[in-house]
């Protein structure tokens, strides 16, 4: 998964006063939820845009004072009446423990059901995984070319060696709807028997 870094100075002074000054300044108060302490900082609005409007999901590696550590996005609070980014709280991520997240899910391929006439349906745009840091990648893609007409595919159809989903298996990621007109193989099939044993009109 991607990294962006995110450079953060330690806060000194609370309060409603050092909020309204965090503020002018165009800088957001921040904390994050260490491993081994809990830390207010703040970071300039311009340096986190890309990491909160984006549909990307990413390591941000928080670098304040000069001591850098992975964390995710965990909160971001948004003032009501100006959109503005008020509030923003991570938490930090161990290297050496697996992390859950949840990543954009991309359907690869053609599947057989469309080239049949089918219509895909996509349901379910985001994944919820865990895995080592160094394993979650950007997106996790599912191959749909052997998806046939009526078919689908769901969390417990997958699998991988370096992954767990943590959604209900049940879930449904993609289906092959059959269209008005299309028919599969094994329907056409029966459709000429069907026709063939049905005797003609006298």
């Amino acid at each position: 998964m991607k990294h962006f870094e995110v450079k953060g100075t330690v806060r000194t002074e609370f309060g409603k006063k050092a909020a309204k000054q965090i503020k002018r300044s165009n800088n957001i108060p921040c904390v994050v939820y260490g491993i081994d302490q809990t830390t207010h900082f703040t970071v300039a609005s311009a340096d986190v845009r890309n990491l909160i409007f984006t549909p990307d999901v990413m390591f941000a590696d928080l670098n304040i004072d000069g001591k850098v550590r992975p964390t995710l996005l965990k909160e971001i609070q948004f003032d009501p009446i100006s959109d503005q980014v008020i509030h923003i709280d991570f938490y930090e991520v161990d290297p050496s423990k697996p992390v859950k997240v949840r990543i954009p899910l991309k359907l690869v391929g053609n599947s057989a059901g469309v080239k049949a006439g089918g219509k895909l349906k996509h349901s379910l745009k985001k994944i919820a995984i865990k895995g080592m840091m160094e394993d979650i990648p950007n997106v996790y893609e599912v191959n749909i070319e052997d998806l046939k007409l009526g078919e689908t595919i769901r969390i417990k159809d997958l699998k991988s060696d370096k992954l767990q989903f943590t959604e209900n298996g049940s879930t449904l990621i993609a289906s092959v709807m059959i269209a008005r007109g299309a028919s599969s193989d094994e329907g056409s099939e029966e459709g000429g028997e069907a026709a063939a044993e049905t005797p003609a009109a006298e």
